[in-house]
């Protein structure tokens, strides 16, 4: 059985659909699974033994030149079945248009009333007693084509070489904290992060996770701290390196931001602070040692937004107070 999987948003979003992966190999014999991205996300699929081809939706191309390619080469291919994990104009006008025996998605895509079958999108409705995460949303529209009760946390394969590179790194006990979001007001401010790392003890080592466009960011928390043992790796890891290295960190911290996901789907201790958004959402960190952090305020503003914002629309930025003392707790580090 061919299968695509469409997951076209940000990077946090493809590694939670790689639970998708696994319980699509586990559950349909024979199985040859597809998957589909946006430029630049496709390497957090990489070196994936369970993933037939990746396919990638290059906007660069031309927008519109590019997705009727992919729907051409969908069409000779014909799918059995097409999961389509997006909720947007685009991806649903491809996954009908390609074809596929069957196509499942979610009801909040335009072109839901075209599909096999959906299942309804819930972000801060509750599911019984708890939430409904990501995770258990997307294996919703799964258990359309499937229906076991087999369920998969999302997991992704560095390879050997990015494991041999991180090893230089992991000469003793280390944290991992990555500080930054695409979004401002899902970042905890810089000084509360120097804050929390001037209270670490100082024989372990600190790696600051990011991108390129991290660099300055994490420079500036460096910096500002008297820990002397604060290592700056934004820019200089690949995604791949960079989840190796969680792998092996005695906690990572971050925001509610695709790092959170990285080490969930590492199954690595992660406490994710929770800013202007809120872990209802369902994109909350998984895993045997995960935990959430979020300020104590009762604030009528929060959430402001699904994603975040560019900047506190109240002005005062108050869902960042989080206190740093509960943080050290939750960590259980040893001293000098």
């Amino acid at each position: 059985m061919k299968i695509l999987i469409i997951q076209t948003s940000f990077l946090g979003d493809v590694i939670l659909a790689t639970g998708l992966v696994e319980f699509l190999f586990a559950s349909v014999p024979n199985v040859e699974i597809h998957f589909l991205v946006r430029r630049g996300n496709e390497f957090v699929l990489s070196n994936n033994p369970k993933i037939y081809k990746v396919w990638i939706w290059d906007k660069k191309q031309g927008k519109y030149k590019s997705l009727f390619k992919l729907i051409n080469s969908f069409r000779n291919i014909k799918f059995d079945a097409i999961l389509n994990l997006h909720r947007f104009f685009n991806t649903g006008l491809l996954a009908t248009l390609s074809r596929s025996n069957k196509v499942y998605g979610f009801d909040k895509n335009p072109f839901s009333l075209l599909y096999s079958a959906s299942v309804r999108h819930n972000l801060t409705e509750k599911i019984g007693e708890t939430y409904q995460h990501e995770v258990e949303r997307n294996l919703a529209v799964a258990k359309l084509l499937v229906d076991t009760e087999n369920a998969f946390l999302p997991k992704i394969y560095p390879s050997v070489q990015d494991y041999k590179l991180i090893k230089q790194y992991q000469a003793k006990s280390y944290l991992c904290i990555a500080p930054s979001s695409i979004w401002n007001t899902k970042r905890w401010p810089v000084e509360k992060f120097v804050n929390l790392i001037n209270k670490i003890p100082l024989h372990i080592t600190i790696y600051l996770l990011g991108s390129n466009d991290d660099y300055l960011l994490c420079d500036s928390i460096k910096n500002d701290s008297v820990h002397k043992g604060i290592i700056n790796l934004s820019g200089k890891l690949s995604i791949m390196q960079s989840a190796a290295l969680i792998s092996g960190s005695t906690a990572t911290i971050a925001n509610d931001s695709a790092p959170t996901h990285l080490a969930s789907a590492m199954q690595a201790p992660i406490l994710t602070l929770f800013c202007s958004t809120i872990p209802e959402f369902g994109f909350g960190p998984l895993g045997v040692k995960s935990k959430v952090l979020q300020t104590k305020l009762d604030l009528d503003c929060r959430p402001c937004g699904l994603h975040g914002r560019i900047e506190c629309p109240r002005g005062h930025f108050k869902c960042s107070e989080i206190d740093t003392t509960e943080i050290i707790e939750w960590l259980s580090l040893p001293n000098y």
